[in-house]
């Protein structure tokens, strides 16, 4: 998979991602839903699992979510733990502006978080 979000975004982006993170990944991505399946092969799901997610879901944004359940469980082909960057790669295949926006709001989010950590101890 190739990089498209740069180095620049430290560390933040390469925060392993949970099933725990699932409304605020899918909350952040689901204006990409109608690309969800283009996304899910990015991320390396399963053809299988795809097969199934259309068969069961109804909208895009339902097989969104389902899929982005799937990614967060590991259940894709040799993915490594899933992380902001993998994610934002994935939808930089769609919409690199957006992808790069949301990496660098995502960035700035956590930066603030953890100086307003910091201040308070």
């Amino acid at each position: 998979m190739a990089a498209y979000i740069g180095d620049s975004h430290c560390s933040s982006l390469d925060r392993v991602l949970s099933i725990n993170d699932h409304n605020v990944v899918y909350e952040r991505f689901k204006e990409f839903s109608a690309n969800w399946e283009e996304i899910a092969m990015s991320l390396r799901i399963k053809r299988t699992s795809i097969n199934i997610i259309k068969a069961d879901s109804g909208s895009s944004m339902q097989r969104m979510s389902q899929m982005l359940v799937i990614w967060l469980r590991r259940e894709t082909e040799d993915q490594p733990y899933p992380t902001w960057r993998m994610l934002c790669d994935a939808f930089a295949g769609i919409d690199r502006v957006n992808a790069e926006i949301i990496a660098k709001e995502h960035v700035y989010i956590l930066n603030n978080k953890e100086q307003s950590r910091g201040y308070a101890e």
